[in-house]
């Protein structure tokens, strides 16, 4: 399964109270393949996730959205 066409930024994000958005903003609905383009795309290091009614929800880096990507380690 292709977890960055699946997973949500809403179902990754650690959820912290922000005083200001930094990076693009981004809404909770949007896959981590779409946000992870968006900020290569921006060459930004982090965006804002927004939810309903625009609030925000906390922040991810990019480097937090492509370990989210990863395929989990099997054992063998």
């Amino acid at each position: 399964i292709n977890r960055g066409r699946v997973l949500t930024v809403g179902a990754v994000v650690t959820r912290q109270p922000l005083s200001e958005a930094k990076g693009p903003i981004v809404p909770a609905h949007m896959t981590l393949e779409d946000a992870a383009t968006r900020l290569a795309r921006d060459g930004a290091p982090l965006c804002t996730v927004s939810g309903p009614r625009d609030t925000v929800l906390g922040q991810l880096t990019l480097a937090e959205i492509v370990t989210a990507m990863a395929r989990p380690e099997t054992e063998n």
